[in-house]
């Protein structure tokens, strides 16, 4: 495959990965969160509690790894760049009050023995809420990076599993060509696509 075909894939291996994080942290706040404050033990991992250590830092080293990949596949185009930098900038908010806040928090209830209905608990989760639309935000951005923010990274996947190939008109200007059983380009790709798709040079 040749580099555009590697930005695309970079840019939704990005969007997967984030969106697996913020799934993650909407079941946690949902299943952990809700109970853990009355029942510390649950995230106690020396009490057989949940470990999330083992999930959370290789998950956010691989979200690391596919934004800064995102970031490489968006950068010759001014939107995309854009949209991708809001959605750096966003995790890497999320990040810092994590280190800074959360992670310190979380770590003194998994070491040490903390009271039941604790209030720093009840607030560390009540704070922790927060998060979710900062992740959100993430998906988001690199969801919608077109330079109107108005076609969606599953219309660009669409387009690219349809397309055959590249033909030239009679003008000598590029000129897209999809599988048949695909719908007519003018249903699935907007100018803006189209351009975007082109200056990939996708096409």
């Amino acid at each position: 495959m040749d580099h555009s075909a590697w930005r695309l894939i970079a840019l939704i291996v990005a969007f997967t990965v984030t969106g697996c994080l913020t799934g993650a942290g909407i079941y946690e706040q949902s299943v952990l969160d809700a109970v853990w404050p009355h029942k510390p033990s649950i995230v106690r991992p020396v009490e057989g509690g949940a470990n999330r250590k083992l999930f959370w830092v290789p998950a956010n080293v691989a979200a690391v790894a596919a934004l800064l990949l995102a970031l490489w596949a968006a950068w010759p185009i001014a939107g995309a760049r854009n949209a991708t930098l809001v959605a750096v900038a966003l995790f890497a908010t999320i990040n810092a009050v994590t280190i800074a806040y959360f992670g310190p928090a979380v770590l003194r209830v998994e070491k040490l023995s903390v009271p039941s209905d604790d209030p720093a608990s009840l607030a560390w989760v009540r704070r922790s809420r927060w998060r979710t639309p900062l992740s959100l935000g993430v998906n988001v951005a690199l969801g919608r990076y077109c330079d109107n923010g108005s076609n969606h990274l599953a219309q660009l996947l669409w387009s690219f599993c349809c397309y055959e190939g590249p033909t030239r008109r009679s003008t000598g200007q590029s000129s897209l060509r999809f599988a048949p059983t695909c719908p007519p380009v003018s249903w699935l790709v907007t100018p803006t696509i189209e351009q975007i798709l082109l200056q990939l040079n996708l096409f």
